[in-house]
């Protein structure tokens, strides 16, 4: 599977994502607006929370009408991942919901399966994300920049209703060295006093 190599940083408000467009760059680096999406994710995990303990993950995400199955596992940093992809069916992202992954015939949720020891994998968690994408360009290489406004709930209802939303900035690499992305992570710490996101969605 392919690595997935980013940085996260938290921000406290979104005048944070203001300034950052009005600079017009990262570190000297020139930024150009790409799009902005509505992403709504469900994430699946086993009742012990297996794959959050050990740094994995596995979303369905729903945009523009198609499913995607993703399943992230570490390598060797907080942010260096395997990522695995697959496009789904509706009736086969209905199954996946349903805590009925083992009849979802792809690879991406064969390795989930597996990475469980055979577990059930089940939805604990829906995120719903406003994101703003830039391209960050150097002459080392290239890099998206997300302004996330992000927004938990409970796919079971036991919260009933309650939600809990943050703001997160995405650095990740395109094309280029890994530097690339963790010195604009530096910058913008530094810039505008933004700790680093332990987590990865």
């Amino acid at each position: 599977m392919p690595l997935e190599i980013e940085e996260k940083l938290q921000v406290n408000s979104s005048r944070v994502f203001e300034r950052i467009r009005e600079e017009g760059h990262v570190g000297g680096n020139p930024i150009q607006r790409g799009r902005l999406a509505l992403q709504h994710d469900t994430y699946l995990d086993t009742p012990g929370g297996h794959l959050y303990h050990s740094g994995a993950s596995l979303r369905l995400r729903e945009k523009d009408g198609r499913y995607v199955l993703t399943f992230k596992t570490p390598v060797e940093a907080t942010h260096v991942r395997t990522e695995g992809e697959a496009f789904l069916t509706e009736d086969e992202a209905s199954a996946a919901l349903d805590g009925a992954l083992d009849l979802v015939d792809c690879d991406v949720a064969a390795a989930a399966i597996a990475y469980v020891g055979g577990s059930s994998l089940r939805a604990v968690l829906l995120v719903s994300n406003q994101r703003e994408t830039w391209n960050v360009t150097s002459a080392l290489g290239s890099m998206l920049m997300c302004f996330d406004w992000v927004q938990y709930s409970d796919p079971t209802g036991a919260s009933e209703g309650r939600t809990a939303e943050e703001y997160e900035l995405e650095l990740e690499l395109q094309q280029g060295p890994r530097s690339l992305v963790s010195d604009a992570a530096q910058h913008l710490s530094r810039r505008f006093h933004l700790p680093a996101q332990a987590r990865s969605k």
